[in-house]
C-alpha cells in the first residue's frame, strides 16, 4: 500500500493525503510560495486601485452630465434630490456616505 502520510480511516483504494509540514519543504518550494504570495498581494492592490480609478471616473462623468442637464434644462436641487432617491432605489447596496471608523 501507499506509504504516504494520510488521515482518516483506511478505506480500500481511498487515500486522503496530508500536506507536509512547512519545515519539511525544500528551499525552492519556500521561495516559490513566497513569490506566489507576493503576486497575490500585488494583484489585490491593483484590483483596488483600478476599482477606485473607475469609480472616480464614473462620479466625474455623472457630475459633468448633471451640470450639462442643469444648464440645458434649468434643473435645480429638487431634480438632484429626485435623482438621489431614484438611484438609491436602483442601487440599494451602494452607500455614498463616509464609512464609520
Amino acid at each position: 500500500m501507499d506509504k504516504r502520510k494520510r488521515m482518516g480511516k483506511d478505506k480500500e483504494g481511498v487515500i486522503f493525503p496530508v500536506a507536509l509540514n512547512l519545515s519539511e519543504m525544500s528551499d525552492s518550494y519556500l521561495q516559490f510560495i513566497e513569490e506566489i504570495k507576493k503576486e497575490i498581494q500585488r494583484q489585490r492592490v491593483s484590483v483596488v486601485m483600478n476599482a477606485n480609478r473607475s469609480m472616480i471616473c464614473l462620479y466625474w462623468n455623472i457630475g459633468r452630465a448633471i451640470l450639462k442637464k442643469q444648464e440645458e434644462e434649468g434643473w435645480g436641487t429638487k431634480v438632484i434630490d429626485r435623482m438621489s432617491k431614484d438611484l438609491k432605489i436602483a442601487f440599494p447596496e451602494i452607500s455614498c456616505g463616509t464609512a464609520a471608523a
